[in-house]
Protein backbone atom coordinates (compact mmCIF):
# COMPACT_ATOMS: atom_id res chain seq x y z
CA UNK A 1 0.00 0.00 0.00
CA UNK A 2 1.26 3.53 -0.82
CA UNK A 3 0.87 5.41 2.20
CA UNK A 4 2.06 2.99 4.31
CA UNK A 5 4.97 2.45 2.29
CA UNK A 6 5.28 6.65 2.73
CA UNK A 7 4.93 6.39 6.03
CA UNK A 8 7.12 3.84 6.68
CA UNK A 9 9.77 6.88 5.23
CA UNK A 10 9.62 8.79 8.26
CA UNK A 11 9.91 11.81 5.97
CA UNK A 12 7.68 15.01 6.25
CA UNK A 13 4.56 15.20 4.55
CA UNK A 14 3.51 18.76 4.42
CA UNK A 15 -0.40 20.33 4.29
CA UNK A 16 -0.04 23.23 1.49
CA UNK A 17 -3.52 24.92 2.58
CA UNK A 18 -2.81 24.45 6.61
CA UNK A 19 0.92 24.89 6.17
CA UNK A 20 0.97 21.66 8.62
CA UNK A 21 3.98 19.38 8.24
CA UNK A 22 3.67 15.77 9.29
CA UNK A 23 6.04 13.03 10.14
CA UNK A 24 4.82 8.98 10.70
CA UNK A 25 6.41 7.25 13.27
CA UNK A 26 6.46 3.45 13.95
CA UNK A 27 4.91 2.83 17.17
CA UNK A 28 7.10 -0.05 17.38
CA UNK A 29 10.64 1.68 16.69
CA UNK A 30 9.63 4.06 19.67
CA UNK A 31 8.74 1.35 22.30
CA UNK A 32 12.25 -0.13 21.30
CA UNK A 33 14.43 3.23 21.45
CA UNK A 34 13.17 3.38 25.20
CA UNK A 35 13.87 -0.19 25.75
CA UNK A 36 9.85 -1.11 25.74
CA UNK A 37 9.01 -4.64 25.20
CA UNK A 38 8.93 -5.35 21.47
CA UNK A 39 5.16 -5.17 19.91
CA UNK A 40 3.93 -8.45 18.35
CA UNK A 41 0.23 -7.75 17.22
CA UNK A 42 -0.03 -6.51 13.13
CA UNK A 43 -2.45 -4.10 14.73
CA UNK A 44 0.28 -2.58 17.18
CA UNK A 45 3.26 -3.32 14.58
CA UNK A 46 0.77 -0.55 11.91
CA UNK A 47 0.31 1.83 14.90
CA UNK A 48 2.17 5.47 14.25
CA UNK A 49 2.93 8.32 16.29
CA UNK A 50 2.30 11.35 14.18
CA UNK A 51 4.49 14.51 15.24
CA UNK A 52 2.92 17.87 13.82
CA UNK A 53 4.40 21.51 13.36
CA UNK A 54 3.48 24.58 11.66
CA UNK A 55 5.74 25.53 8.53
CA UNK A 56 7.68 28.07 7.73
CA UNK A 57 5.13 29.91 6.33
CA UNK A 58 2.71 28.90 8.85
CA UNK A 59 4.84 30.49 11.32
CA UNK A 60 4.63 34.13 9.07
CA UNK A 61 1.42 33.61 9.34
CA UNK A 62 1.06 33.66 13.32
CA UNK A 63 3.33 36.09 13.91
CA UNK A 64 5.16 36.15 17.96
CA UNK A 65 3.73 32.97 20.10
CA UNK A 66 2.95 34.21 23.69
CA UNK A 67 0.73 31.03 24.63
CA UNK A 68 0.25 27.67 23.72
CA UNK A 69 -2.58 26.16 25.59
CA UNK A 70 -3.74 22.35 24.43
CA UNK A 71 -7.41 22.24 23.51
CA UNK A 72 -7.60 18.30 24.50
CA UNK A 73 -6.66 15.83 27.23
CA UNK A 74 -4.34 13.02 27.70
CA UNK A 75 -5.87 9.77 26.34
CA UNK A 76 -8.72 11.66 24.23
CA UNK A 77 -9.92 10.26 21.12
CA UNK A 78 -9.65 13.12 18.40
CA UNK A 79 -11.06 13.00 15.20
CA UNK A 80 -10.27 14.42 12.19
CA UNK A 81 -10.02 18.15 11.96
CA UNK A 82 -10.45 18.34 16.17
CA UNK A 83 -8.71 21.50 17.69
CA UNK A 84 -5.75 20.53 19.54
CA UNK A 85 -3.85 23.63 20.41
CA UNK A 86 -4.98 27.28 20.22
CA UNK A 87 -1.84 29.37 20.04
CA UNK A 88 -2.24 33.05 20.90
CA UNK A 89 0.30 35.64 19.12
CA UNK A 90 0.92 38.74 18.48
CA UNK A 91 1.89 40.60 15.35
CA UNK A 92 2.17 44.03 13.99
CA UNK A 93 0.40 45.17 10.57
CA UNK A 94 0.61 47.84 8.50
CA UNK A 95 -2.52 50.25 8.86
CA UNK A 96 -1.87 53.07 6.54
CA UNK A 97 1.27 55.16 4.74
CA UNK A 98 1.61 58.87 3.55
CA UNK A 99 3.01 60.39 0.47
CA UNK A 100 6.33 60.67 2.58
CA UNK A 101 7.07 56.96 3.25
CA UNK A 102 5.49 57.63 6.98
CA UNK A 103 4.13 53.99 7.93
CA UNK A 104 1.75 53.49 10.85
CA UNK A 105 1.74 50.38 12.47
CA UNK A 106 -1.18 48.47 14.71
CA UNK A 107 -0.16 45.70 16.94
CA UNK A 108 -2.31 42.56 16.58
CA UNK A 109 -3.26 39.93 19.69
CA UNK A 110 -5.20 37.04 17.95
CA UNK A 111 -5.25 32.73 18.52
CA UNK A 112 -4.75 30.55 15.66
CA UNK A 113 -5.84 27.34 15.98
CA UNK A 114 -4.01 24.15 14.92
CA UNK A 115 -6.42 20.71 14.14
CA UNK A 116 -5.88 17.41 13.83
CA UNK A 117 -5.11 16.21 10.15
CA UNK A 118 -5.54 12.83 11.59
CA UNK A 119 -7.76 10.87 13.78
CA UNK A 120 -6.32 9.05 16.98
CA UNK A 121 -5.77 9.24 20.78
CA UNK A 122 -3.78 11.63 22.41
CA UNK A 123 -1.29 9.55 24.37
CA UNK A 124 0.82 12.20 26.29
CA UNK A 125 1.76 16.33 26.36
CA UNK A 126 5.15 17.14 25.77
CA UNK A 127 5.79 20.62 26.91
CA UNK A 128 2.09 21.14 26.34
CA UNK A 129 1.90 19.81 23.34
CA UNK A 130 -0.40 16.89 22.90
CA UNK A 131 1.44 13.54 20.98
CA UNK A 132 -1.08 11.41 19.34
CA UNK A 133 -1.21 7.60 18.54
Amino acid sequence: MVVSSILRQSSRLFHPVKHLWLRAIPKAAISAAVGLESINSTAERNCYSIEIGLTERGLEDIGDMTTLNASVLEQASVPLDHELLRVEWEGHSITGADELYHTVWTTITETTSIYSPVRGVVEEFTNNIPIIY
